[in-house]
């Protein structure tokens, strides 16, 4: 995804979009996202949301995991 993207079709279809992507080398920015707009907003959803991503993350780990430079440089310690 680029920024062009987010610029043309707005924010509000990647919010809605189901994609479940246990990848956290590039999902991690999204969740940082919805927790500094939570914190901006107090737009209860996207707390829900980030809570709801990194449950999932964390019960799908290391099996289902998607690794972009390998496990060393990614796990969560």
């Amino acid at each position: 995804m680029l920024d062009t993207d987010i610029q043309k079709r707005g924010w509000k279809s990647f919010y809605d979009n189901n994609t479940v992507n246990l990848h956290a080398h590039f999902e991690a920015w999204n969740w940082a996202c919805y927790l500094w707009l939570y914190n901006q907003t107090q737009y209860e959803p996207l707390l829900e949301r980030s809570k709801k991503a990194l449950s999932m993350m964390m019960a799908s780990y290391p099996e289902q995991w998607s690794w972009t430079n390998g496990i060393q440089q990614e796990e969560l310690v």
